[in-house]
């Protein structure tokens, strides 16, 4: 019977797409290894409302009550700091060494610091590991340098992670720091995100009214304005006035304001617009789609594109991800410059035209995606840095 003698104590943002949900997949992979695992969090996360199987414990922080400061977001940091010194305190008295973990480094990371300070003062012992994301780095790291500085790079810290090298690179340039990084790439779940059976792509477009015959493109995304959404409706755009005999789909799934709806308004003859809204269980509307795109401006690594690489869909980006070298390296799709808005609707419609090269791009994208981000090939990697394994 497998006994571990370490417990993982994270805290992270549990809706964004992003770094959130890449921390909540790791959590969720040390859960079913039967890991003492407690995910401090303010609600439960999006990925564990909608996805079965082994969790993390779930810990809420209490409310705090205070008059003198009616701005209550203020205490996050030391409403999750305080849960995390009770979960910790409790695995240490079990006798397990803890990891306190935060990714997000405001409040996360934060929280985890103010955690680590006051349980090192009592004597017990826990490993400290901060995760930064995007955001972190490129709107409120500018803001806010000395703070962000200081959770990144204190000697309290003990191991810096996070995605990509290029990432890791772009941090230290910014702080003027060699200090070393771990970059492991996410884990992806590789039961929900893999090739769909014919059955199941007919009922994912039979779900959404998709026509037979309609190319489907699809772009998921938290839809925030890095991510440049309304680009994609462009690139649509482009691909069907190139093409006015063909009839295509753009699939979003994300959350969508104003703007983006106001570039999708319209009517084209031969191009449809669905709007899902965000999703729990995207993969089940991805299975609908022919061809990934993407036109962000900056990113730290791109979950979305590896999610759309495990089900076999070609990808199409702009080359500014960290997962730009893995659609290379695999042959599964093409990445252009932020201005080759009609050479990538070009190789979209070779796409559409060359079902060879379209299953051949499709089952290189998801055979690199189980080889690369699978599980078996990175779980050892986030033990050593979490647990120092």
């Amino acid at each position: 019977m497998f006994l571990p003698s370490s417990a993982i104590i994270a805290t992270c943002e549990p809706y964004l797409g992003g770094a959130g949900k890449i921390a909540t997949q790791v959590l969720r992979e040390f859960a079913r290894r039967d890991y003492p695992v407690d995910l401090v969090c303010l609600e439960l996360p999006h990925l564990f409302e909608n996805v079965p199987g082994p969790q993390p414990r779930i810990i809420r922080p209490e409310g705090v009550i205070a008059n003198a400061i009616p701005e209550m977001d203020l205490f996050i940091p030391f409403r999750l700091a305080e849960a995390m010194i009770r979960a910790a305190t409790a695995r240490a008295r079990a006798g397990l060494d803890v990891t306190l973990w935060g990714t997000y480094l405001i409040p996360y990371a934060a929280a985890s610091h103010l955690a680590a300070a006051s349980l090192r003062a009592r004597g017990v012992r826990v490993r400290l590991v901060v995760s930064p994301a995007g955001s972190d780095i490129w709107q409120i790291g500018p803001q806010l340098y000395h703070a962000t500085e200081q959770l990144l790079f204190a000697d309290a810290v003990d191991a810096r992670l996070t995605y990509t090298q290029s990432f890791a690179q772009e941090i230290q340039t910014m702080f003027v720091r060699e200090a070393p990084f771990h970059t492991i790439y996410p884990i992806l779940d590789l039961e929900r995100f893999c090739p769909p059976l014919p059955r199941e792509r007919e009922t994912a477009r039979e779900a959404l009214d998709i026509p037979h015959n309609s190319f489907v493109i699809c772009c998921h995304c938290n839809m925030r304005p890095v991510k440049r959404p309304t680009m994609v409706v462009a690139l649509a755009r482009e691909v069907a006035a190139r093409d006015p005999g063909g009839h295509y789909t753009l699939l979003m799934v994300g959350p969508a304001d104003g703007e983006i709806r106001s570039a999708a308004s319209g009517n084209w003859n031969n191009l449809t617009i669905v709007w899902t809204g965000a999703s729990g269980r995207v993969e089940c509307v991805l299975r609908a789609a022919d061809v990934a795109a993407n036109w962000s401006s900056h990113d730290s690594f791109n979950g979305s594109l590896m999610e759309a690489m495990g089900l076999g869909l070609p990808l199409v980006s702009t080359n500014v991800v960290g997962i730009g070298t893995e659609i290379a390296a695999a042959g599964a799709g093409a990445l252009f410059a932020e201005n080759e808005i009609a050479a990538a609707a070009e190789y979209i419609l070779r796409l559409a035209r060359d079902r060879e090269l379209r299953e051949k791009t499709a089952q290189s994208a998801a055979a690199h995606a189980a080889r690369t981000f699978g599980a078996a090939a990175l779980f050892e990697d986030y033990a050593r840095v979490l647990l120092a394994e």
